[in-house]
């Protein structure tokens, strides 16, 4: 394989690189793989790699001697064939890849690959046996110390609120309360949520952070099924993976739905739940869930995912 040729395969590489993330922004399928807030690198990158295309166009019928920078160097191009499809293969593949699936997102797959939060916050003290345990643990315990549980249940929320009335926890971390203050705001204003695709990451920690302050409130909300493998047939997780910057960071967040005989609505199946908020202890920690009134099958969205919205310049300090 000779100069010319290496020219052109790096032509061409640089170029689908180029109509591919053209291709991704004219589609919207961009925002399979980051968040809208990183829109404007993208627009960067792709003026960027056009001009690396008509530079290495313009390079392809130089002759060999006029590559040259003189600095007692050799840039020899390797001759063999089979070498040289392989490295350029392993820039092609991607390249169709990209065209081919583009419109491809993530699932319960992922979610159960990353773990649900119910599923994360028990592991911190042991393994969970089943969700059904969010029920009747309570009943199963014995009497002084199921009363020493809710002394130190107690406790710890009056410390929290304590903590969060200064927005901050002792650690310093700021709380979903003055991360989202205008949610947390309307929340406490109403005794109806409707999560819609720009609130649903907020409302999903607010309630998670003050599951009590928003018990026996109505929610409407809807995601894809999502099933832990211990899961009754009368619970499921309905969720959307929520993404801060990138896929790379993407998480599920949803509730927990307590209802009837949910066999019949598959894992990964979009539906739209109406329900109360309810309180369940569990392993010490307060857990909301929906207790459903209705579900329906859903078309799954054009946009599935769900995009954290801080505005991290007016933050407390």
């Amino acid at each position: 394989m000779n100069q010319k040729t290496h020219m052109l395969f790096r032509s061409v590489i640089l170029t689908g690189f180029t109509l591919l993330v053209f291709k991704l922004l004219v589609t919207q399928d961009l925002f399979n793989y980051i968040a809208p807030k990183m829109q404007p690198f993208f627009y960067f990158t792709l003026i960027v790699l056009f001009i690396l295309s008509y530079v290495q166009f313009s390079r392809k019928n130089q002759k060999e001697e006029d590559t040259h920078c003189n600095c007692n160097h050799e840039h020899s191009y390797t001759k063999s064939f089979k070498k040289s499809f392989l490295v350029y293969g392993l820039f092609i593949l991607p390249i169709f890849s990209g065209f081919l699936y583009s419109d491809h997102t993530l699932g319960s797959e992922m979610a159960k690959k990353k773990g649900f939060k119910y599923e994360i916050a028990s592991d911190s003290n042991e393994t969970p046996d089943n969700p059904e345990n969010l029920n009747n643990q309570s009943e199963t315990k014995p009497k002084m110390e199921e009363e020493k549980e809710i002394e130190n249940t107690n406790n710890t929320s009056q410390e929290n609120n304590s903590q969060n009335d200064q927005g901050t926890n002792l650690n310093g971390i700021l709380t979903p309360k003055k991360l989202y203050p205008e949610r947390y705001k309307k929340m406490l204003q109403t005794d109806r949520f409707h999560l819609s695709a720009d609130n649903y990451i907020g409302t999903i920690n607010i309630l998670e952070e003050e599951p009590n302050t928003f018990k026996g409130k109505s929610i409407k909300f809807n995601g894809f099924i999502f099933r832990e493998d211990s899961f009754n047939s009368n619970q499921i997780v309905v969720g959307r993976m929520g993404v801060s910057c990138c896929v790379a960071d993407a998480g599920i967040f949803g509730l927990m739905v307590k209802g009837s005989d949910f066999s019949s609505f598959p894992t990964d199946s979009w539906v739209e739940v109406t329900g109360t908020i309810i309180v369940k202890k569990y392993k010490g920690w307060s857990l909301p869930m929906v207790k459903m009134k209705s579900i329906k099958k859903i078309k799954k969205p054009t946009q599935p995912y769900v995009y954290e919205n801080i505005d991290f310049n007016n933050l407390p300090n």
